[in-house]
């Protein structure tokens, strides 16, 4: 039987143009003959993959995966295309394959080789199921969840994105349980990715406008610890105070806050980093330094600051009335820190506000949060 091929995980990441860490050989393209990417969950990360690849040259098949009936009439409305504006410039691109997914229709058709997992966290393993036997030894996943002003998307409707600020995509394999974390030195970012699964890579580092990377296993761990921070610390505060991302700047009684919770998941992060459980022979040093609290806190407020204009993700969600990834970002701050011996009470009471959708004023934080 073939080698299972690995999951691959991508994070948006950090708003800084692309680092070389990943160059794709010239005979790459073509050992692959042109194989689909279907990508499941069309909404903003998963219209702007859709649209940077079909804006390559040659462009890959691309078959949306359409998970309500609704969307097939809405997908013909639009003139089946995908609407993305930047800087007030529309750029429509067609060409994709659309498909209706249910529990009913979802086993139909051959074996995804390349699939996209684009939908929100909680909803990614029900939204995998009606798909399971389309999916074997042969399938590479890419889950792309979670953004929370990455690369700065709003959606003004269906199949229609505004691109308002640019990111990165880092992009790694997931290895399997108890797989040792030790890795070569120095770091080849492609040592766990067998060929097969090279060719959804080549595709995604091949459209400028992801700005797509490829790092090793423990680089992806560190850099989803960095943006679960950023998550933590501005879309709940969004949520609670309503506001733009960069209106959370500026403000010392919003400013005392963030630190309280910043304390909390700094605490929390760099524990998991330093974890020896990981025997990866990072620096220590190196690693307390990257995952302390001021740096961290650098880092939360230079995204704000680039995406100061943004709507985020979550606060997208509680205005539609969505269910938002709360419980997936500070929740897991909170259980995870309970693992670990640490008291997250700032993090577990914005978790219980946003889902209570409880707006508050700068003179009401003390009243929820003592210390704040």
């Amino acid at each position: 039987m073939q080698a299972r091929r690995p999951l691959l995980m991508s994070l948006s990441h950090r708003l800084h143009a692309r680092s070389p860490l990943y160059r794709e050989s010239s005979s790459s393209s073509a050992a692959h003959p042109a194989e689909p990417i279907h990508i499941l969950g069309i909404g903003n990360i998963g219209n702007l993959i859709a649209h940077s690849l079909a804006r390559v040259t040659p462009a890959p098949p691309v078959v949306l995966l359409l998970h309500r009936p609704g969307l097939l009439p809405e997908w013909e409305k639009v003139g089946r295309c995908i609407d993305v504006v930047t800087d007030r410039s529309s750029d429509k691109q067609r060409g994709f394959t659309a498909v209706l997914v249910s529990k009913d229709n979802g086993a139909t058709g051959g074996i995804i080789k390349n699939l996209v997992v684009a939908t929100k966290t909680h909803a990614a393993s029900a939204a995998i199921q009606p798909l399971k036997h389309r999916l074997s030894n042969e399938s590479t996943i890419l889950f792309l969840q979670n953004g929370m002003g990455i690369h700065g998307i709003y959606k003004p409707g269906p199949f229609s994105i505004v691109h308002a600020g640019h990111g990165t995509t880092t992009i790694s394999a997931v290895l399997p349980p108890n797989t040792n974390h030790t890795e070569p030195k120095p770091p080849d970012p492609t040592y766990s990715i067998p060929e097969p699964s090279r060719y959804l890579l080549h595709q995604l580092l091949r459209a400028p406008t992801l700005a797509a990377t490829v790092v090793t296993p423990t680089e992806l761990f560190y850099a989803q610890l960095e943006k679960l921070v950023v998550n933590a610390m501005i879309n709940p505060l969004t949520v609670i105070f309503n506001c733009h991302n960069g209106q959370l700047l500026g403000r010392p009684p919003i400013a005392a806050l963030m630190l309280l919770l910043l304390a909390e998941a700094a605490a929390v992060v760099r524990a998991l980093a330093l974890s020896p459980s990981r025997n990866t022979g990072d620096d220590k040093a190196a690693l307390e330094s990257r995952f302390s609290q001021p740096v961290l806190e650098q880092f939360v407020r230079s995204v704000a600051v680039k995406t100061a204009q943004n709507i985020s993700s979550m606060l997208q969600d509680v205005r539609a009335d969505r269910k938002t990834e709360v419980d997936y970002i500070n929740g897991y701050i909170v259980a995870r820190g309970a693992e670990l011996g640490i008291d997250c009470v700032h993090n577990r009471t914005l978790v219980q506000m946003v889902k209570d959708r409880r707006v508050i004023s700068e003179d009401q934080i003390s009243e929820f949060f003592p210390g704040g």
